[in-house]
């Protein structure tokens, strides 16, 4: 079955492209060729039934003769190889029990073990390698057996991770057998130039792929093959380009025994692209079940299970971030609409504004106008008031003067009271310590003195008060300088004296006095409620 015939004319063209151009122009169409796998990739299940199609019409065309029935059960199992690893085994088999030549059936058997070891079945591989003896083997099986031995060790070492490597020696013995114009031997001449030189080997690959027909099996393992070495090189970008071709060619041929894929998922997920990387892992493991080959199942499966739960966690994170900015575009949105509400409503509110200004402006002037004269009468009344200070410092000077003299008036008293009592003159010491002996021209002296200075440091109280109170019960001053009884009361309430007991002890009245005087007033008072705390103010 040719395989080329199923290539669609995309695909060529990416062959075409990926063969030519400078190393900017192969980077630039690593874009073309991964949508060039995605594609190929939705047609997988097309390219599967092409396969089907091509082994049934081989099939239809073979077993015709009983004479060819074990080279026909032969070709059917290699068309089967790497598709359907139980219908491959069943065509060996097949060919094994109906052969009549001897070595037409060893040759059936080395393939046979080839199949096992490809699918990992090495006990059943190993017993049948361990039937030839190789110094017994015959010319005509020479290569056949060292390719079946050559198979076991190669995916012996693929199971075990590359802990156990094939013999050199068996290397030797293949390419002893092989044509020098082979793929194995060409590949074996290429690879050895790669692992010598990175340049010269990177330029043998390139010619050998330019030898090959693009979209044949061997171009499907060559540039995996080379992809293994580029990534080791460091150049994992064009590891990727190949891996690509490769898992592309080995999609179109229906091949599921393959690395490229899954090698090209592992890249990608180091890269953090997890859709493609997963999508790729999928399609390896339909491949892996489908075909039967378990050889690399546990490997498949378990890097499908990582690459699965990152492209979980990341799509939680997706779906956490999409939530968080729709909560916040609701939110922005809210704001936004608050904002052009009050917006609108600062305009409106602005338009307002600038209508009041408009006839503020005129008022502003004569504003200016009146704050001239505030001004003027404001430096007044700062003299006024530094006036005022003056004065007050002066009369409470005069209120120490006065208790001063008091105290002097009180140690002469009590000097001459005592020569009095010294000189046993009882009857003046009598009459000088009688109740109220000048006691009353003292307290007098005292009320004219707190007057007067009451009335200079509060020149307007009496206008004040009678601003207070009703017009019929003004109140007239009979002497400008003095205060009645009831206005001293108010007098000491404007001083900060509000104690009805120390009032009525100054006064020399009752505490009921007081409250009567009190109470009167706010009788008389315009605001009876207000009255005290409007005058004190």
């Amino acid at each position: 079955m040719k395989t080329l015939k199923f290539l669609p004319l995309h695909i060529l063209l990416c062959f075409f492209l990926a063969g030519c151009g400078s190393q900017s122009d192969k980077a630039e169409g690593i874009g073309s060729l991964t949508d060039s796998l995605s594609q190929t990739l939705r047609h997988k299940d097309d390219f599967v039934r092409a396969r089907e199609a091509g082994i049934a019409e081989l099939r239809s065309r073979l077993f015709s003769d009983s004479a060819s029935m074990a080279r026909d059960a032969l070709m059917m199992s290699r068309e089967y190889s790497k598709f359907e690893i139980d219908s491959a085994i069943s065509y060996a088999s097949r060919a094994i029990e109906s052969s009549t030549d001897e070595t037409e059936r060893l040759k059936a058997r080395l393939f046979l073990s080839k199949i096992y070891s490809m699918g990992g079945r090495f006990l059943e591989a190993g017993s049948i390698l361990e039937t030839f003896d190789p110094e017994d083997v015959t010319p005509e099986l020479k290569l056949p057996y060292y390719e079946a031995v050559t198979s076991f060790w190669d995916y012996y070492s693929i199971s075990t991770r590359y802990k156990v490597r094939r013999p050199a020696e068996l290397t030797d013995s293949l390419l002893k057998y092989l044509p020098r114009d082979s793929y194995l031997f060409r590949v074996d001449r290429v690879a050895k130039a790669a692992f010598a030189d990175s340049v010269a080997g990177a330029a043998a690959f390139r010619n050998m792929l330019d030898s090959l027909s693009p979209g044949s099996p061997e171009y499907a393992m060559l540039t995996n093959y080379f992809a293994s070495f580029l990534n080791k090189w460091g150049r994992k970008e064009e590891a990727k380009r190949y891996l690509t071709l490769s898992a592309i060619t080995d999609l179109h041929n229906a091949t599921r025994e393959t690395l490229s894929l899954q090698e090209l998922a592992g890249l990608l997920y180091e890269d953090g692209d997890f859709t493609h990387a997963l999508e790729y892992s999928q399609s390896n493991l339909d491949d892996v079940i489908a075909s039967g080959i378990s050889l690399r199942s546990p490997e498949v499966v378990n890097f499908y299970s990582i690459i699965t739960s990152a492209y979980n966690e990341r799509e939680q994170g997706v779906k956490r971030t999409l939530i968080w900015f729709t909560v916040a575009l609701v939110l922005a949105l809210i704001v936004v609409a608050a904002l052009a509400l009050n917006t609108y409503r600062q305009m409106k509110r602005i338009t307002a504004i600038q209508h009041q200004l408009a006839r503020s402006n005129q008022q502003l002037t004569q504003l200016n106008e009146r704050l001239k004269g505030a001004n003027a009468e404001l430096n007044a009344n700062n003299s006024l008031l530094t006036e005022a200070n003056n004065v007050k410092e002066e009369y409470i000077t005069q209120f120490f003067d006065l208790c001063f003299c008091y105290i002097s008036k009180m140690e002469q008293n009590q000097i001459s009271l005592h020569k009095l009592a010294v000189a046993r003159a009882y009857d003046k010491l009598t009459q000088r310590l009688k109740p109220g002996s000048g006691i009353s021209d003292e307290l007098e002296a005292l009320y004219s003195r707190f007057d007067s200075v009451f009335l200079t440091l509060y020149p307007d109280f009496i206008d004040r008060m009678n601003s207070l109170l009703r017009p019929e019960e003004r109140i007239e001053l009979k002497e400008p300088d003095r205060l009645t009884r009831e206005l001293r009361i108010f007098a000491l309430l404007k001083l900060g004296i509000t104690d009805g007991g120390k009032i009525a002890s100054f006064l020399r009245c009752s505490t009921s006095t007081v409250y009567n005087y009190r109470t009167r007033f706010r009788n008389k008072a315009i605001d009876r409620d207000n009255f005290e705390q409007n005058l004190i103010s």
